[in-house]
């Protein structure tokens, strides 16, 4: 066969075979506009491969046969992919000098994916390096919690969600994965409104914090001096008293939204043994796992104009833990903590909300009504029986607002996260936090009684879940200090996860706020986002920050 039809047959042959990949691709795309999971691109689906993996970098391959003309996809967010580490070909929109992001992209392009400028110019070109103390480039911990969460998603069958992520203060990532509107398709952004559920306790807390500073509400006191129509309680007999730090750290008693105790999913073996009638310890048969949302409470319809009106569904109804011995989650008893705040206030609740929301910046954060017109609102979601995906049924959660009752975004949540992380490492010579430090110290220290049994990594402080900081000894595991709360409504799941740490300026002065804040909101329920927020945490706890 001569030279000339050897090049022939070589070129036909490469250009059919960047024609089929282009093929692949289309097909994946039309394959991927029928699910409400987003794919993720690697390597592989560019027009054709001409890199090889060097020591971990990805570098030309001399080697590669010449790129054949053929209609080549952009790659997916291509102002993620820092500096040009890939082909020539690739428009990634970034200087090839500086990694700095060309202006080609208008600010409503970055705000979408939730990148900004400061954060793409900061990517590195290092993909990652081995062993202990290792550090990665903002772009590799954002496209290693991409999949991450992309494949929790997977697992569970998530509809939607948002993520934001921030280092000291400065919003590195926001995204949304999935669909708000799973019927008609619309995509989750940055911006998309979702219940954010229990976390509205942790949100509620600064506001009784506030009067707890100012001296205007005393935790210790009888809860019926600011609530009077509440009911005297009595435990096994016994006269008991009730006081908002119990409330704060659901050491109350107070029922939840089962007028009985359910057994605890996490009760260790030990307290599940029996004795047969030889006296011989035998293990009792495992029940089926508590469902929380089989509640009928969780899907009270009525709205409710009053708190007192909200305090009629359980104020008459006998404590299930004597008042400051036993830990018992409740959103009664945050509802019980909304009377107080309108008592001390002379406000209403939804007033003394909107007042904190405004004051704290959190300009797309709002009361869970129906009514009103909520720009990006997400809708919500469930799964029935068999695991098929269906609208969450319509429920109003005006008996709850501090409980549980609120709607919001991730960048205002990571905002609200900066004011608390800043007024917990305030010092001497800087701008006054909205809290004093000794406030947030007690609101992010473990309370006694709180650990739901003794092998619990953590408990309740004052609002919010805290692990406290534990160091097993040199180069071991070391456990940072987090204070968090999760939150689960009727189609929505969600998580504020922080962790601070202590960091140094350029000057050598500590500058907070110091620390990683990760949130996640979903619209499905039963989500489980905590663990995978903390992983998501240590993944950006290792970004070298001297570039950001």
């Amino acid at each position: 066969m001569s030279s000339f039809a050897t090049k022939s047959l070589t070129t036909a042959a490469t250009a059919f075979a960047a024609y089929s990949l282009v093929s692949r691709m289309q097909k994946k795309k039309i394959l991927n506009a029928d699910t409400a999971f987003v794919r993720n691109y690697d390597v592989s689906d560019f027009a054709v491969a001409r890199l090889h993996l060097v020591n971990n970098f990805w570098l030309p391959d001399p080697h590669s046969p010449p790129m054949v003309a053929a209609p080549a996809p952009p790659p997916p967010f291509p102002h993620l992919l820092g500096p040009n580490v890939m082909n020539n070909n690739l428009d990634t929109n970034v200087s090839l000098v500086d990694a700095t992001p060309v202006t080609d992209y208008s600010e409503d392009e970055m705000d979408w994916v939730g990148i900004g400028p400061s954060a793409v110019g900061a990517v590195g070109s290092v993909l990652f390096h081995h062993g202990y103390n290792r550090k990665l480039s903002l772009q590799e911990a954002v496209r290693r919690s991409r999949g991450l969460l992309q494949r929790h998603r997977e697992e569970i069958g998530d509809p939607g969600m948002v993520v934001g992520v921030s280092i000291d203060g400065r919003v590195v990532w926001t995204e949304g994965l999935g669909y708000a509107d799973f019927e008609n398709r619309v995509p989750c952004h940055a911006q998309t409104v979702m219940r954010i559920a229990s976390i509205g306790k942790a949100v509620s807390m600064t506001i009784i914090a506030k009067l707890w500073e100012e001296g205007k509400l005393d935790l210790d006191k009888p809860i019926q001096e600011y609530v009077p129509d509440f009911p005297f309680k009595e435990f096994n007999g016994k006269p008991v008293t009730i006081t908002c730090r119990q409330l704060v750290s659901h050491l109350g008693g107070i029922r939840h939204y089962s007028k009985i105790k359910k057994p605890d999913a996490t009760t260790d073996d030990t307290a599940s043994l029996l004795k047969n009638e030889k006296d011989i310890p035998v293990k009792q048969p495992v029940l089926a796992r508590y469902n929380e949302f089989e509640e009928k409470e969780y899907y009270i319809k009525e709205h409710y104009k009053t708190i007192n009106e909200s305090l009629n569904i359980f104020k008459d109804d006998p404590l299930l833990n004597e008042p400051g011995e036993e830990y018992l989650y409740t959103t009664h008893g945050w509802t019980l903590l909304c009377a107080v705040i309108e008592a001390v206030t002379k406000r209403k609740i939804t007033d003394c909300l909107k007042d904190l929301f405004r004051d704290l910046d959190m300009q797309n954060t709002y009361l869970d009504e129906h009514e009103p017109i909520v720009y990006y609102r997400s809708r919500n979601y469930r799964r029935d029986k068999s695991g098929r995906l269906q609208n969450a049924p319509y429920v109003d959660n005006s008996y709850k607002w501090a409980g549980g009752g609120l709607l919001s975004t991730v960048t205002d949540l990571l905002k609200f996260a900066h004011v608390l992380i800043y007024s917990f490492q305030w010092k001497e010579g800087l701008p006054v936090g909205y809290l004093k430090p000794a406030t947030l110290q007690n609101m992010w220290t473990l309370v006694d009684k709180t650990k739901k049994n003794q092998y619990a990594e953590g408990g309740y402080g004052m609002g919010w879940c805290v692990v406290p900081e534990k160091r097993f000894g040199a180069w071991c595991f070391r456990q940072p200090h987090v204070a968090y709360h999760t939150g689960g409504a009727i189609g929505a799941s969600s998580v504020l996860t922080i962790i601070p740490r202590e960091r140094k300026d350029e000057e050598g002065h500590e500058a907070p706020p110091r620390g990683i804040a990760v949130t996640l909101i979903a619209n499905l329920e039963r989500a489980a986002l905590y663990r995978k927020s903390v992983e998501v945490a240590q993944l950006f706890d290792q970004v070298d920050v001297s570039s950001l």
